[in-house]
């Protein structure tokens, strides 16, 4: 350990007397290292990372299949029936997200509220930080306790982290909802990457988000569940108990329950059906990002390799006392090694600045809540440390090898003077060179391409609705307003010839490029002019 000392203390005085090159190896490698950091750290919040919960491990999300839509929401009648009857789900909590006004005084704001079963959070294993948690009493039908917990963010930055504020009043959709509790600071909601601000018993559904309609009836989808495996179950014997209840019930009851199913999947941070096209961009991104830092590094290494023809008479004199190549390759790896980690510090730093500024900047539409996770955990510890090892012997091995196989006799009989032929030092640059234009060009010809891949598509009056002057202009919905479970068309009815604004040709939801990101499966229909399918969608 005490030559390691000795060659990370020369390699500090070294970069000291070389200000300039010091400071361009740490901001160039700073930028590669920050944005590849960036982006794995928002792959692992999303994609990686377990819910922050007791169960995680154990946690499925159920989903009502419908029409081939795989991540459909089902009625509260049909989930209490999968809950009374499957025995291999230990629990099950019944749970939607939607949006409410809320007042604690004079202003009024809108806040996340997720509607949540009286066991949720006890299915989740999640204790309150302050006060106490829901309990099936505040879920009562036809008696639920206005009660509510609110969460840490909402507590700080809405009510100034008072210590009073178990017994605290708000106003939600104009009714008062007493807060019981403050959740933990690592608990977000179902969905991580979604911030809640508040939860409410699910029985209090017709004061935050009023429809008319019982919740108990059978065909009025609105509603996703979480639900806890038994101990040793897994997903499939879970999915088959499941089909054979559902199938149980279709028997017993045919023309009330035609047509229902369920499907199973472990529960992650991101909503399901945004996962798959999350992960192809982020790996899309993290390739990218890792091209421009092996660029970085070609860069930084072929300034490198100039100074080992610089030193050359350092290392003969080195090399005449008895110093081996491989302590030669040391040496220059411990000097990489200090400027790499140097790197790294200001990279991360700057990519906890880029994710934030990502998120003001470049928020996913009608996600106003999309808050991802970012603690530290032992995948992102490997990952720097990986990141730095594989930088260090981009840019410094080739240097350092050059550096043990430096010819000795030459510059001590030069008496100083560099008498390293040309042609040698020629080849090793030339291909730095040729990988830096290789890696820009691919880098240019990838944003050119995303670039033109998301420029809007030329407007076409193919299938598109025809307007005049007396016709009624429809209100188009937006995402948020159907995951909050409002109906999708006001003012002129949806049909299948009028297209999407900037569709080229085929009418939504078949392409439209627009609504890719949004959940159009998953939002409740209030249309009562024609029945219901069993799993609770029209």
């Amino acid at each position: 350990m005490s030559g390691f000392q000795r060659d990370v203390g020369y390699a500090l005085r070294l970069a000291r007397r070389r200000p300039a090159l010091t400071l361009l190896t740490v901001v160039t490698l700073a930028v590669g290292i920050g944005g590849t950091s960036a982006i794995f750290s928002f792959a692992n919040s999303l994609l990686l990372r377990p819910l922050p919960v007791a169960y995680a491990d154990r946690l499925v999300r159920i989903f009502g299949l419908q029409g081939g839509r795989p991540y459909d929401v089902s009625s509260y009648a049909n989930l209490s029936d999968l809950a009374a009857r499957v025995t291999q789900l230990e629990a099950m909590a019944i749970h939607q997200q939607t949006s409410s006004a809320y007042s604690l005084g004079e202003d009024s704001e809108t806040a996340a509220i997720e509607l949540v079963s009286g066991n949720y959070f006890s299915m989740l294993g999640v204790s309150a930080a302050r006060g106490r948690a829901l309990d099936p009493s505040d879920d009562v039908p036809g008696g639920a306790q206005a009660v509510a917990i609110i969460s840490d963010a909402w507590w700080r930055t809405r009510l100034g982290a008072r210590e009073d504020v178990v017994g605290h009043t708000v106003h939600l959709n104009g009714a008062a909802f007493t807060v019981v509790g403050v959740a933990p600071s690592t608990f977000h909601g179902s969905y991580d990457a979604l911030g809640t601000d508040l939860w409410v018993p699910l029985m209090t559904y017709d004061v935050v988000r009023p429809r008319g309609l019982p919740i108990t009836r059978r065909g009025w989808g609105w509603l996703s569940a979480t639900a806890r495996l038994a101990p040793g179950v897994t997903v499939a014997e879970a999915q088959s108990a499941v089909d054979r209840v559902t199938e149980e019930l279709t028997a017993a009851s045919p023309r009330e329950h035609a047509g229902l199913k369920f499907s199973l999947v472990p529960a992650a941070a991101l909503p399901e059906e945004m996962g798959p096209a999350v992960g192809r961009v982020l790996l899309f991104a993290l390739a990218v990002a890792a091209l421009a830092l092996v660029a970085a590094c070609a860069n930084i290494a072929n300034a490198q390799l100039a100074t080992v023809f610089d030193r050359t008479r350092e290392i003969a004199i080195r090399r005449a006392m008895g110093a081996t190549r491989a302590r030669i390759v040391r040496q220059w790896l411990s000097e990489s090694l200090v400027l790499t980690t140097a790197a790294a510090v200001v990279g991360t730093l700057g990519a906890m600045w880029l994710q934030d500024a990502a998120l003001m900047v470049g928020r996913p539409v009608d996600l106003a809540n999309f808050s991802p996770a970012r603690a530290t955990d032992l995948r992102l510890v490997l990952f720097a440390a990986g990141i730095v090892g594989m930088v260090t012997v981009l840019f410094g091995g080739l240097p350092a090898l050059r550096a043990a196989t430096a010819d000795v006799a030459e510059p001590l009989k030069a008496d100083g003077a560099t008498t390293t032929p040309a042609a040698r030092r020629t080849w090793a640059q030339a291909a730095l060179v040729i990988a830096q234009v290789g890696v820009s060009v691919a880098l240019v010809a990838t944003s050119l391409l995303v670039r033109g891949a998301s420029r809007p598509p030329a407007r076409s009056t193919w299938g598109s609705m025809p307007r005049t002057s007396s016709s009624p202009r429809p209100t188009w919905p937006t995402s948020a307003s159907m995951r909050r479970g409002a109906a999708p068309i006001t003012g002129r009815r949806w049909s299948a010839s009028a297209a999407c604004l900037g569709c080229v040709g085929w009418p939504w939801p078949r392409s439209c490029r627009s609504w890719s990101a949004t959940r159009p499966s998953r939002f409740e229909s209030t249309d009562t002019s024609r029945p219901m399918a069993a799993g609770g969608s029209w």
